[in-house]
């Protein structure tokens, strides 16, 4: 079993400086350190922010997963990971997990809950509401209403990609009143290709407070249903799920891949979230014989593209021709079997190689 990664739990990954920086802010971090001790003393008091606390970690790692294991996200592109990290595929009944009510895994009014994980999507349909993360709701409890959603997180199939998604219901505020469900879509997409960094920070009872995160990205969205709410949620005694939803199956279940589950009781930083997703393109798939002396290699991609804003993993080569110059004012047209002209993928990569032999002297790219 290869060694896991040093993902960290919580707290700034790295710190980096660079140039002729870096000395100055060493001493900046310096004077404000001892600075701030100074005020402390002085004043007698130590404001210590509460630490978050991990109550579910799930790396599908080791004998206990070795069923539905897959490729996880992995080193050189993924450089937080081991080049033999692992993944659990979902999508099948067996595949799911759960895992016991506890009172760690509740949460009620004045909590603070940060749910994150590393997602690949396979498939999934415009309008489907795929689980990732869910406590609660089955359907034979409250009289078959399901309405004990204690929390989830869960994507919705949107076109191109999927939106992120938090889902509760509240509890009754009176003997008259009734539960009511709350549910905040992004606005931005989750890409349906490769793997990507997912989270959602909410805190119950205050109707202001959720931050979510793609890619290390904060990302606006919408509540709808009954809205934002300073209302506490339902703390239910039912199982929390990972991969499925209250129906296990359909389109509530997840079809694709997840990695390094986590929920945390607090707030994991902002600072903490942007720096979870780190990734380096891949090196390019061409090798110096493929290059023509004197003159541009082009290549057009038209299968294996994102089609949302994302490096393409692995563009797979579907025409290939040649030019005197890195100039590009049109692509050559494309023409279907019958021989008619037809339209071009959406989005198209093209990439450009070729030999060059800069002269001596200053030059600007």
């Amino acid at each position: 079993m290869p060694p896991r990664s040093s993902y960290p739990e919580s707290g700034s990954r790295r710190s980096t400086t660079c140039g002729i920086f870096s000395g100055n802010l060493f001493i900046v971090r310096q004077f404000l350190h001892f600075t701030l001790t100074l005020m402390s003393a002085f004043a007698g008091i130590s404001a210590i922010a509460e630490e978050p606390r991990l109550v579910l970690k799930l790396d599908f790692e080791g004998e206990a997963w070795k069923e539905h294991r897959s490729e996880g996200p992995r080193s050189p592109q993924f450089e937080d990971f081991d080049p033999g990290n692992l993944s659990r595929k979902f999508g099948s009944k067996s595949s799911w997990v759960e895992r016991a009510d506890s009172e760690d895994l509740r949460f009620g009014i004045g909590d603070t809950i940060t749910m994150e994980c590393w997602v690949k999507v396979e498939s999934i349909n415009d309008g489907a509401m795929a689980y990732l993360i869910g406590k609660g709701r089955h359907p034979r409890q409250e009289g078959g209403t399901g309405q004990t959603q204690n929390y989830a997180m869960r994507l919705k199939g949107s076109g191109s990609g999927a939106k992120l998604g938090f889902l509760f219901s509240s509890e009754r505020e009176g003997p008259n009143s009734s539960r009511d469900w709350h549910r905040w879509e992004s606005t931005r997409l989750v890409p349906k290709q490769g793997w990507h960094h997912v989270a959602i920070r909410y805190t119950f009872g205050d109707e202001e407070s959720l931050i979510a995160y793609i890619d290390g990205r904060a990302t606006e969205g919408t509540w709808d249903m009954g809205g934002a709410t300073d209302r506490a949620p339902v703390e239910t005694e039912e199982a929390l799920m990972i991969g499925t939803g209250h129906v296990r199956g359909g389109a509530e279940t997840f079809r694709g891949w997840l990695d390094e589950v986590r929920i945390w009781r607090g707030a994991l930083s902002d600072e903490i979230l942007k720096d979870r997703f780190t990734f380096a393109p891949p090196p390019t798939q061409l090798t110096e014989a493929m290059v023509p002396p004197g003159e541009v290699l082009m290549q057009i991609s038209e299968k294996g593209v994102p089609v949302q804003v994302g490096w393409p993993e692995y563009p797979i080569v579907t025409e290939t021709y040649r030019e005197r110059a890195f100039g590009i004012f049109e692509l050559p047209h494309r023409y279907v079997g019958t021989g008619v002209r037809g339209d071009r993928a959406n989005p198209t990569h093209l990439r450009l190689a070729a030999h060059v032999v800069f002269p001596e002297g200053t030059h600007r790219l």
